[in-house]
């Protein structure tokens, strides 16, 4: 934190130079009282950063002090040559190049408390680095003829800084000095679905929420999901955590409806309140139990091909054929094959050594192992022969012990076929509980969810992803295909756009000064391409479109309902943010649920008051040109990325701090904390209390739990 009478300072963010981009970014240096210059506060480090440098000779000079003596780090070039003076406990200079020590001296020290100008130099063929007027260290560069692509300058915790210059290659000079930084403003997520599995919460605990964000410097407060209490969505069965109904139900006791109960605590202390809506998340894969589970038959509200899921809203299990369809043939397919009676493994790499095994089970629980045993028709492929009637639910395992690794692009890795040789469609199955257990003989109490990426063991997210069989992580084979993206309402439907209008007047009557809409969902497929074929969108562009062509017909069908939105929130005098993603890499390129997000065009109708990226960070895929197009627009962007996966790791620090930096490099207007959960949690008062990671909540606001 910035101490009394100190000034935070920045850096350009972007100046362009005889055809060159010089970019010089950092964090957290604070101005020193009577002229001393800037300093690199305690637990920190301050870096400059200057991208596609394109000279081959160059002069870097810095006018700093230490008072340990400890001196900067210059890297040039990403690993091609390395200046450094006066590392901690090391206090010399050094001249690296391709990571190797080039030319070093043990005398060459930085004078504590003295300001000195260093120069590091590339000129004609040799590295020298040195005080201006003093001893100068030097080597041979062993590759002068290449260009240097960047430029990294470190500051340990402590050093003073006064001047930086940079010349490059007939460049004209460039001089930095700190100057005051741009306010970054602070907003808040509260996913009060992951706030609840804790304990419950109560008014004065909400309010109390309310005053650290204010003291934090928030200035907005998110909050997902938007379904009333009473809806189908809060009804949790969860058998991992039994506890969280009671919780959810104690909360709506003590506050009633979630939604208008916050907007009131953050209107009290003037805290702008906005809800989120997810339009495409009315229901959530992998929470089903088995095919047959007297839980199933309880609770289950949505068939699926994992068995009945029992987490959606009331409106998709009322209205389940709104869903985006798979395509007709697919179905076709399915219809026409028999059961599974050839299954055909092949792996990439060799598999000698390797022993697999086949397991089976009839509603996807309790798997046994099939008296069958594996043929090798080459040095890459398996064959089992399976019994009469096998069960639906199969599993590929690794017998333990043996040699070898097995795996392939899934789309490669298992094919299946009947009795008359037809292929049979099936999906995998890569994410399940199942552990090291199997050495046991049997699958513990568990089921796999199938057709769902982007989990488990291994993260493939798409067919022609990689993955290994393993020991410990099974391949799922269900013999069909999900006949409709699990919680993905097709925007073709008027019911569904209505649908959607309606949830978003619930929001603007609860309170909420606005709405954010949110694309990003937890749908998951390994064929996004083959979803969307509704009955609408092929009476309109006929029995078998290509994906292209339905991708591009649902983006307008959701761009119209966009307008609708626009329309329905400049009638309530609210405002409309609309969320982009990393994943947009064009409105013509497949995204998730097979619909071309058309960002361009709802920029330049107006229909985003602001615009919110989803991503690590704002240089991720075109969100640079995303961020370009919005301040051409005077849109303003905030990023949100997802902290939960950043904190709490060995690479905490540094994926923060390149965050942080990334909001200054690319012109971010606001940061967006995502979620509260992740540095809150409640007591048994229902009280907030500081959770697991809340020593980043200075890092990100400055501001002490």
């Amino acid at each position: 934190m910035t101490s009394p009478g100190t000034e935070k300072s920045r850096v350009p963010r972007l100046r362009r130079l005889a055809g060159i981009e010089w970019l010089v970014r950092e964090i957290d240096l604070e101005s020193v009282p009577a002229g001393g210059g800037w300093i690199v506060p305690r637990n920190a480090v301050a870096f400059f950063y200057a991208p596609d440098l394109g000279c081959r000779d160059w002069v870097v000079r810095l006018e700093v002090c230490h008072d340990e003596g400890r001196g900067p780090t210059i890297v040039l070039g990403r690993q091609i040559h390395d200046f450094s003076t006066g590392h901690p406990g090391q206090p010399r200079a050094a001249i690296g190049s391709y990571g190797l020590t080039a030319a070093s001296t043990g005398t060459f020290s930085f004078p504590p408390g003295e300001w000195k100008v260093l120069e590091c130099v590339r000129s004609g063929g040799v590295l020298r680095v040195g005080f201006q007027n003093g001893p100068v260290l030097e080597a041979v560069d062993p590759d002068p003829a290449r260009p240097i692509k960047d430029l990294e300058i470190h500051l340990p915790q402590g050093m003073r800084l006064r001047e930086c210059e940079i010349r490059g290659g007939g460049i004209p000079p460039v001089r930095w000095r700190p100057r005051p930084r741009r306010k970054i403003r602070r907003s808040v997520t509260i996913d009060f679905f992951d706030d609840t599995i804790d304990g419950f919460w109560t008014k004065r605990g909400i309010g109390k929420l309310m005053d650290i964000h204010r003291r934090s410097g928030i200035s907005r407060v998110c909050f997902i999901p938007t379904n009333p209490v009473d809806d189908g969505f809060w009804d949790q069965r969860v058998p991992s955590r039994p506890a969280h109904r009671g919780h959810i139900l104690r909360t709506r006791d003590e506050i009633g409806e979630f939604l208008p109960a916050f907007a009131e605590a953050a209107h009290a202390r003037g805290l702008e309140f906005f809800a989120v809506y997810k339009p495409f998340e009315e229901a959530l894969p992998g929470a089903g139990f088995p095919e047959g589970s007297e839980e199933g038959k309880k609770y289950g509200r949505l068939p699926s091909l994992s068995g009945p899921v029992w987490w959606a809203s009331d409106w998709i299990a009322a209205h389940p054929e709104l869903r985006l369809r798979r395509h007709p043939a697919d179905l076709q397919a399915v219809s026409e094959a028999g059961p599974v009676h050839r299954l055909v493994a092949r792996s990439e790499v060799p598999a000698s050594g390797v022993s697999l095994a086949l397991w089976s089970s009839e509603g996807n629980r309790h798997f046994e192992k099939l008296p069958c045993t594996a043929r090798a028709l080459d040095d890459h492929t398996l064959e089992f022969l399976l019994p009469a009637n096998p069960p639906r639910y199969l599993a590929l395992t690794r017998e333990a012990g043996g040699e070898g690794r097995f795996g392939h692009r899934l789309e490669e890795l298992v094919s299946c076929f009947d009795e008359r040789g037809r292929p049979v469609p099936v999906s995998w199955g890569t994410v399940t509980d199942v552990s090291r257990r199997l050495r046991q003989g049997a699958f513990p109490e568990a089921t796999f969810a199938f057709d769902v990426t982007h989990s488990g063991k291994q993260v493939p997210n798409c067919g022609r992803s990689f993955f290994w069989i393993l020991e410990d992580a099974p391949l799922g084979i269900a013999a069909g295909v999900e006949p409709f993206m699990l919680g993905a309402p097709c925007p073709a439907y008027p019911e569904v756009r209505r649908h959607w209008l309606e949830d978003i007047r619930h929001c603007f009557e609860a309170g909420c000064d606005g709405v954010d809409l949110r694309i990003a969902n937890h749908n998951r497929s390994f064929a996004w391409e083959r979803y969307g074929f509704n009955q609408p969108v092929l009476e309109a562009l006929g029995n078998d479109p290509s994906a292209a062509v339905v991708r591009s017909f649902l983006g307008e069908a959701y761009t119209g309902f966009l307008r609708e939105a626009r329309g329905l929130a400049d009638a309530a005098d609210k405002r409309l943010h609309l969320h982009f993603e990393h994943g947009f890499h064009s409105p013509h390129l497949p995204c998730a649920t097979n619909i071309a997000f058309a960002w361009e065009w709802w920029m330049e109708e107006g229909l985003a008051d602001e615009a919110t990226f989803y991503t690590h960070s704002a240089g991720a895929g075109i969100m640079p040109e995303m961020a370009r197009k919005a301040s051409s627009l005077g849109i303003p962007v905030n990023v949100r990325p997802y902290l939960n996966g950043m904190v709490g790791g060995g690479y905490s620090r540094a994926m923060i701090r390149r965050m942080l930096w990334d909001l200054e490099l690319f012109g971010a207007d606001g940061l967006n904390i995502y979620e509260n959960a992740a540095f809150f949690t409640v007591d048994s008062r229902g009280e907030p209390a500081a959770g697991k990671w809340a020593g980043w909540w200075e890092v990100l606001t400055g501001e002490r739990i």
